[in-house]
């Protein structure tokens, strides 16, 4: 098994000095390799403004590279923060579409993955890869095998686990900033009857949230949607005010709510197949 690492976001020279020489030891131990070509494309952060930025193109040319390449099994991309959105207009979905193979994401990646469902007809994996390193690899091996990620899905009285026989068909979403910023544009997603919507956020407060969320009712999010999946919200959840999240977000999407403890920022976070 291999894996092939991409950065449509903000650069990683920080994962790269920080966190990847665990994540390749730890994948190594298990037999699983990594193509690393993506440390030609980092800059290195010599100043308060130098390495901020990886020119798009090359971005989406390395992404292209890794889906045709038939030796790379699944794509992690390792990178979040703001820039994805510059990718998008450079990826060649007909392109990735022919060559289909597990992309897993998290945060900004948000906008590739929902992108990637809707123009190349994947499905792509909401996770950052490197929680092997508080998980184990058996969420990447499953990921890498085609499996759907199936996180605990919990209401007040009901708990769905993978299998369930009312465990939802199709989940969407993402990060709640992130997704906002595909409203109105050519990669928003088409949103099948009966999908459940699942959004999370790390540094959100609860002004911010009722903001995004209403912003997503507007682009028509919810119209077809049965639930509404609330990830960790990893600031709100930290000032205790959940209950006030859920009772806005119900109140904006009129949808009922469900809970997705394991899915967010959380260093054992749970992967969730977006599709």
């Amino acid at each position: 098994m291999r894996v092939g690492l991409a950065a449509c976001s903000d650069p990683v020279r920080s994962w790269i000095d920080n966190r990847l020489p665990g994540f390749r030891a730890l994948l190594a131990e298990h037999g699983i390799s990594l193509d690393e070509r993506i440390l030609a494309d980092q800059p290195d952060a010599s100043g308060p403004t130098s390495g901020w930025r990886v020119p798009p193109q090359r971005r989406a040319r390395l992404v292209h590279d890794l889906f045709i390449d038939d030796s790379i099994d699944v794509i992690a991309d390792v990178s979040g923060g703001n820039l994805a959105n510059e990718v998008l207009d450079f990826l060649d979905f007909e392109l990735i579409g022919a060559h289909p193979k597990p992309y897993v994401g998290f945060s900004d990646n948000s906008v590739v993955c929902l992108a990637l469902y809707e123009h190349a007809g994947l499905r792509p994996v909401l996770w950052h890869a490197d929680r092997v390193l508080t998980r184990g690899v058996g969420d990447l091996i499953a990921i890498a095998n085609g499996q759907r990620t199936q996180p605990q899905l919990i209401s007040d009285s009901t708990l769905l686990s993978a299998g369930s026989p009312d465990y939802p068909s199709v989940i969407l979403g993402g990060n709640i900033r992130c997704t906002a910023k595909l409203a109105g544009t050519r990669y928003w997603p088409t949103v099948p009857d009966g999908a459940w919507i699942i959004l999370e956020g790390m540094s959100i407060s609860l002004p911010a949230a009722a903001t995004y969320l209403t912003q997503l009712r507007h682009a028509g999010l919810f119209a077809n949607a049965d639930a509404l999946i609330l990830g960790q919200f990893t600031a709100i959840d930290k000032s205790n005010a959940r209950a006030d999240l859920v009772t806005v977000a119900h109140e904006i999407t009129e949808l009922p709510i469900w809970h997705a403890p394991e899915v967010g920022h959380s260093q054992n976070c749970a992967p969730v197949t977006l599709g």
